[in-house]
């Protein structure tokens, strides 16, 4: 994987929650995308990431908290009864691995990054802040083994 610490923007999402394990969040993209497209919120190819709140190591799987996100510009505005909510994803900096392969490998993925290369590097995990995945392809028009998904873990110092 690719490993760098970068600056990240904030960023204004509309997005639709999650409980459960973190594998099956791709429902939650769908509903997401079957409400944002009626409330107009989707314009060109969309910018999705997901957010994870909580430590599958730690929190039993059926308590994990994650939200399905589409990038959406400042000041947007959601009927809450929509089941959409708007919020926005803090920037800062972040150490980001760019991530080949299948979602099935995620997981691996994290567990390397967060466990051998941020101590291994000197890096400490910002506990204020949810990691989040960027999709930076279309997973019904990619190959498993060429999506590409963005690990960024917020650091501090």
């Amino acid at each position: 994987m690719d490993i760098e610490i970068r600056e990240m923007d904030e960023a204004t999402y509309a997005g639709v929650d999650h409980a459960g394990p973190y594998a099956g969040i791709g429902e939650a993209f769908g509903r997401l995308m079957q409400l944002a497209g009626p409330a107009g919120l989707v314009h060109g190819p969309p910018e999705t990431f997901g957010i994870y709140y909580d430590d599958p190591r730690a929190t039993p799987e059926d308590q994990l908290r994650s939200r399905a996100c589409l990038v959406v510009p400042p000041g947007t505005e959601v009927d809450p009864a929509s089941g959409l909510v708007v919020g926005m994803r803090a920037g800062g900096a972040y150490a980001v691995a760019t991530h080949r392969g299948s979602y099935a490998h995620l997981a691996a993925a994290w567990a390397w990054f967060v466990d051998e290369w941020m101590p291994g590097h000197g890096h400490t995990i910002n506990l204020e802040l949810p990691c989040f995945e960027r999709y930076l392809n279309d997973p019904g028009h990619t190959p498993d083994e060429e999506l590409l998904t963005e690990l960024c873990e917020p650091v501090t110092g």
